[in-house]
């Protein structure tokens, strides 16, 4: 028997999550999971004593559960606004925050300095009443806030400045580090044995520290950024670094991940990208998802082979094919440990379930556009947790030149109705919605594992092989060009 889902909530604007599914023996119940708006983290009981690493990056913590006696909490942050010139980027100090109940409404605080004992700032915190902490004897500004108010305790980053790095990454044309060459997309294609020349470009309210690692290898990064003697040595402009690299790419068919990290007041940005080789003309390999690769095959055939390897847990695993894929269900998952599949039909079909028993099913086919969630019985292996497929290739082209056309027709049509769709983008370029539809009355959440979803712009190019909700105000058309 079908059981309604609650539709999630979207009366917030700031980032949330809105979706969590919980599978309770014989239904599925969808309802939202409220993340903490952007620049907050949120501490619960006292028995998160183990805490590591408590960075304020994210511009403050609150602690909605006081201690009855006594808590210790490790506190990184910065204590300079802005990274002067001649320094060293990115210096957070580290702190140990103290906090004692003197009574109901009262505490003493304490913080000290790890690598400094002379320093220590101690007082009483009274409800309500807010304090500023100096840190910095260089100068008179605060860099620390205190706040004891409506019965939490906020410890807020005074330097935080919203927003993270900007990542480009761009072909390299010349010698100088300008970034007029072409914006490569996530996922970049090479021919066997040829050599990606490429450029970074990281911005922030202050210059970046960069990183590069292809397949985990520390890639070495050459070039400065031409405004004057000292941010020359270091590579970085006011607010920005430009540097590049050159990576040969293996001389057989490969997939390798390409991750460029920024790094300003010690939050990291990560921008990732898929670089295939040879005939594997698209690869999906995001952290804590399920991989996909799709290869053209050798000859005249006119089918790609696809293969997913879903991760080894049994939380809800977003899942979408690229292609058209007419194989049933019941045949993919075959001698798999594959528990459901869910999908979700809008209103008022609400849920839909496949299940690998005799139970009734709701769809037996992957459909395009569709997203769903799959989820795996424990203690599966690789092999159980592997499928292999083939999809229709109605153009096969050379993998430098435009991609192969995988539908039965260059262009499809896919209509929302107001309200929530689990969608998935097909093809195999990253593609904004805003490329195909007029409509902005629309919200874009994307999907990691356990169903766990974050409201993204609608101008974010949408990633073949993720999942995404998709709140309609009003009903609207998309005319999909494949690619």
């Amino acid at each position: 028997m079908k059981k309604k889902v609650p539709q999630p909530q979207s009366n917030q604007k700031a980032v949330i999550a809105i979706v969590a599914v919980i599978v309770l023996v014989a239904f599925l119940a969808i309802f939202a999971n409220y993340r903490s708006n952007a620049g907050k983290a949120t501490l619960g009981g006292e028995s998160e004593v183990q805490l590591q690493d408590l960075t304020l990056r994210d511009g403050f913590v609150t602690l909605t559960v006081l201690p009855q006696t006594e808590r210790t909490i490790p506190i990184r942050t910065a204590i300079v606004a802005v990274d002067d010139p001649g320094t060293v980027l990115d210096d957070p100090r580290d702190y140990t925050l103290s906090l004692t109940k003197i009574s109901a409404g009262v505490y003493q605080y304490n913080l000290f300095n790890n690598d400094n004992p002379a320093f220590s700032a101690v007082d009483i915190l009274t409800q309500p009443e807010t304090v500023s902490l100096y840190l910095n004897v260089q100068d008179t500004a605060p860099d620390l806030e205190i706040s004891f108010l409506n019965n939490q305790i906020t410890v807020r980053n005074l330097h935080f400045l919203p927003g993270l790095s900007q990542i480009r990454l761009f072909e390299r044309t010349g010698t100088t580090l300008d970034t007029t060459g072409t914006v490569y997309l996530p996922i970049i294609r090479l021919a066997v044995g040829t050599t990606l020349n490429a450029r970074v470009n990281a911005s922030s309210y202050v210059a970046p520290v960069v990183e590069a690692r292809i397949g985990g290898v520390v890639q070495a990064l050459t070039g400065t950024t031409p405004i004057g003697t000292d941010a020359s040595a270091r590579g970085v402009a006011e607010n920005y670094t430009t540097r590049d690299f050159t990576w040969t790419a293996p001389a057989v068919d490969s997939v390798s991940i390409l991750d460029i990290k920024a790094t300003v007041q010690g939050e990291d940005t990560h921008a990732y990208y898929t670089i295939t080789t040879g005939n594997i003309v698209y690869a999906f390999q995001q952290p804590n998802l399920p991989t996909m690769t799709l290869q053209l095959p050798s000859g005249t055939s006119t089918t790609a082979t696809l293969t997913a390897v879903f991760d080894d847990n049994t939380q809800l695993q977003p899942f979408s094919v690229p292609c058209d894929v007419t194989t049933p269900l019941s045949t993919l998952f075959a001698s798999k440990k594959v528990q459901r599949i869910y999908a979700y039909g809008g209103t008022p079909a609400g849920t839909q379930v496949w299940n690998p028993s005799t139970a009734p099913d709701d769809f037996q086919t992957f459909s395009r556009f569709r997203g769903y969630f799959v989820q795996f019985l424990d203690e599966a292996s690789e092999a159980e947790r592997t499928i292999t497929t083939t999809c229709p290739v109605q153009s096969l082209q050379s993998v430098l030149s435009a991609p192969p056309q995988l539908g039965a027709s260059s262009t499809a049509t896919y209509s929302f109705s107001a309200g929530w769709t689990l969608f998935a983008l097909p093809g195999i370029v990253p593609r904004t919605l805003t490329d195909f539809t007029a409509s902005q009355s629309f919200r874009i959440f994307q999907c990691e594992q356990n169903a766990a979803c974050t409201e993204i712009d609608r101008t974010t190019l949408l990633i073949p092989g993720r999942v995404y909700w998709i709140n309609a105000a009003t009903p609207f058309t998309l005319n999909y060009q494949w690619q």
